[in-house]
This record gives C-alpha cells, structure tokens and sequence, in this order.
C-alpha cells in the first residue's frame, strides 16, 4: 500500500469546449437571418439570369436553323446549274406549306416531303424565338424571284454575286401589320424604308440572325451597317 505521504494528488484539467459544445452547435437568430438574406439573394440573382440564357439559347438554336437552310440552299443550287433558290414575287401572299415557295423547293435537301402539311412539318423554318409562326425572310429585291411557277423574273447565280460572304440572303422577318403569327416569305431591305414584312430584331441585344449567300451565320444589331442600308443587301 502506497503510503499517504507519496500519493499523487489528483488534478482536474479544465475543458472549457466541453461546456460550450452547445454554443458551437447552435445558431443565433441573427446568422440565421443572414443566412436566409444570402440564399434569397443568390436565388434572385439565379433566377434573373434563367431567361437570359434560355433567351440565348434559343438565338443559338435560331443561327442552327439559318445554316442548315443555307447548306440546302447550295445543294439545290448544286442540281439547278448554279442558280440561287428563287422566291414568289412579292405581289404572290403565297402559302408557307407551298412547294412553291423556297421552304417548300429546299424541304427535300432537309429531309422533308416537298409537301409539307403543317408547319410542325419543317421546324428547322421556325425560329424557336416565334414558335408559332415560319421565322425567316429572304433577300428578294437583290436575289432572285418568280411571279409563277412558270414565270421566271429574275433567277441569277451565286456567279452572278460580287461579294456573297457580304450579301444577305435570309433574315429574321417579322410582319407586324399583320399580328405576330403572320408571315411572308420575304423580307424588305433597309432602303425601301418600309417597316412592314421587315427584319425582326428578336434576340439578345436587339439582334437578328442573318444567314448570308455563302453559307455562313451572324448575328446583326439593329443599327450595324448591314441593317442600315442596302450595301450588303445589294448582289453588287
């Protein structure tokens, strides 16, 4: 037995976390209420960006539709001697299902019938920006036309074009006279300085897609050179 004069005394050691393990682990009501100011914070800022990035979504899908149009544009040029797919003259309303028409002459080169019985038929013709509605308008004053089926007005080459990586050849086009679903098959250029069947500026930053002669797509703001005036509409 240990005698009472060599016993270790015994020592408490002081854990100060033991008795604030409770204060670590709760939340005071005012970090509680920052927290949720944060949350709600970055939940607006969240929610406020969705309809810009679909929005730009939707112009990306819009510039996807323009160059396969442009690819079966060349493809069938390819098999009529090298002329450019022809529009109705202006005078022709025309049916947008129409093979008439360009949608209805290029459908075949995108795998579609050449009579299209809705307009569910061909959405690559739909920007996903007017669901509703075909979205695209062609160059037609400077390009080529027809009054007939039989009646050729104007029909040129892609030959017969000085600058095509410049010249326009289908735009977005908006018919506001007419309401939002309606549609022509053309679109007027800046110079004639009517705002009916003209390019719809529909897209981010007040854009319109553009789909020139050579197969390549941009996106133009209302007031770029190319919007302004007839220069890069004109074949010349």
């Amino acid at each position: 037995m240990v005698p009472d004069s060599i016993r270790t005394p015994s020592v408490r050691v002081h854990q100060p976390w033991v008795n604030s393990r409770s204060a670590l682990q709760a939340f005071t009501l005012i970090e509680m209420l920052v927290a949720c100011a944060c949350i709600a914070i970055m939940a607006a800022m969240l929610l406020s960006a969705i309809p810009r990035v679909l929005s730009g979504a939707r112009a990306t899908k819009c510039q996807s539709n323009l160059r396969q149009i442009g690819i079966a544009a060349q493809l069938w040029s390819a098999d009529n001697n090298g002329k450019i797919v022809p529009v109705f003259n202006p005078g022709e309303s025309g049916d947008p299902l129409s093979p008439l028409l360009w949608t209805g002459m290029l459908a075949p080169y995108m795998g579609r019938s050449l009579t299209m019985s809705s307009i569910s038929s061909a959405p690559v013709y739909i920007c996903p920006e007017s669901p509703t509605r075909f979205g695209y308008g062609y160059n037609y004053q400077y390009l080529s036309y027809i009054q007939s089926a039989t009646s050729v007005n104007q029909w040129i080459s892609y030959a017969q074009v000085a600058h095509p990586t410049e010249t326009v050849m289908i735009v977005d086009n908006a018919y506001p006279t007419r309401g939002p679903n309606a549609w022509k098959s053309y679109v007027r250029p800046p110079a004639m300085g009517v705002q009916d069947v003209g390019v719809d500026f529909k897209h981010p930053g007040k854009t319109a897609n553009v789909l020139w002669l050579d197969g390549h797509v941009t996106a133009e703001i209302k007031n770029s050179d190319a919007m302004r005036n007839d220069e890069m509409w004109d074949r010349n």
